[in-house]
């Protein structure tokens, strides 16, 4: 297809990821599922990219999957070949399912893993725990 003409690859890279992905219209994130060490891995870079309303296709990782699904995004995960190509071809194509998917997933990190929410989550683990802290 003449549409992946257009399309270029970038590599993640600390230094230079956000300037990057503000030139970019969809992010992908393969992961070797043959590889329980990578596949064991959080779904921190999702979120990243979520946070900056970008839409994400990922390999099917376990914490992909579930923040995929509680997000609502499900579809978006890919298990072989013909999957990544599906959808990707789908994103492609679909610049308001793109918008879409992006926004879905920017409310979704902000609601769930804020600085708030997070801090909030430890606060539970810490008073299951009986500690309790001055700063409430």
């Amino acid at each position: 297809r003449e549409v992946f003409d257009t399309v270029r690859l970038h590599t993640w890279d600390e230094a230079t990821w956000s300037e990057i992905i503000r030139g970019c219209d969809l992010a992908v994130i393969p992961i070797d599922l043959s590889d329980p060490f990578v596949t064991g891995k959080p779904e921190n870079k999702l979120l990243l990219f979520w946070r900056m309303g970008m839409p994400v296709v990922t390999s099917a990782t376990p914490a992909y999957q579930r923040a995929m699904r509680d997000a609502r995004l499900e579809g978006l995960v890919c298990r072989d070949q013909e999957e990544w190509i599906t959808e990707i071809e789908r994103m492609i194509d679909d610049e308001s399912l793109r918008h879409k998917v992006g926004v879905r997933g920017r409310i979704f990190a902000e609601t769930h893993y804020s600085e708030e929410a997070l801090l909030a989550r430890w606060d539970e683990v810490f008073d299951s725990l009986g500690f309790k802290f001055a700063h409430r």
